[in-house]
């Protein structure tokens, strides 16, 4: 019985210690897919400047009882697509404007749908668009497989649009963060995709 007792005993601490363990193993991209997303919808790394990040994460640790380890690895993936600071050129430009006054969005004038799509979309679709960004493992269902020739060829492009504005299942929509000419751009750019597959 004693032995049976420290058997119990043993698997309690490895119960408490393992999930630890292998959540500090977690990069920043899954730790914010699945700790983030269990809440709300993902925020693209853009919405923010790197310190408002740090900001929210401060709070947001609290919150979904985040490690320090995943706290500072997530920081980290938000971070480095955080919203850059406008340059004194950028402001000058005609062609920046702000949608509606959002602070969420990137006022970007030379925007190719190639950027736009490197900045918002490859977390989750990855590089080539086959739906294995590096937040793609933790997400379910996973991320579209942008290549998958016979799937993109069902889609309209108003469709297509709309899912790329309006958001599906744990995709946020980014009609707020992306004028429309940009939205037409990123629709023209993952297109490309099944076009390279021919």
């Amino acid at each position: 019985m004693r032995g049976f007792k420290k058997l119990l005993l043993a698997g309690a601490v490895v119960a408490v210690l393992f999930p630890a363990s292998l959540a500090a193993q977690r990069s920043g991209a899954q730790a914010w897919a699945e700790s983030c997303g269990n809440c709300h919808i993902n925020q693209p790394p853009n919405r923010y400047k790197a310190e408002r990040w740090a900001i929210i994460m401060r709070h947001m640790q609290i919150y979904a009882r985040l490690t320090d380890a995943e706290t500072e690895a997530i920081l980290e993936f938000l971070q480095a697509g955080a919203r850059q600071p406008e340059s004194a050129e950028a402001k000058q430009d005609e062609g920046v404007q702000l949608a509606s006054g959002d602070p969420a969005y990137l006022p970007v004038s030379s925007s190719t749908g190639e950027q736009i799509y490197k900045n918002q979309c490859v977390a989750c679709h990855g590089k080539k668009g086959k739906g294995d960004g590096p937040a793609a493992v933790a997400l379910n269902p996973r991320p579209s497989n942008l290549t998958d020739a016979g799937r993109m060829q069902e889609l309209t492009d108003d469709e297509l649009r709309k899912v790329i504005a309006e958001g599906t299942g744990s995709m946020p929509g980014f009609e707020s963060i992306l004028k429309p000419d940009e939205l037409e751009a990123v629709l023209e750019y993952i297109r490309q995709f099944t076009a390279a597959e021919d």
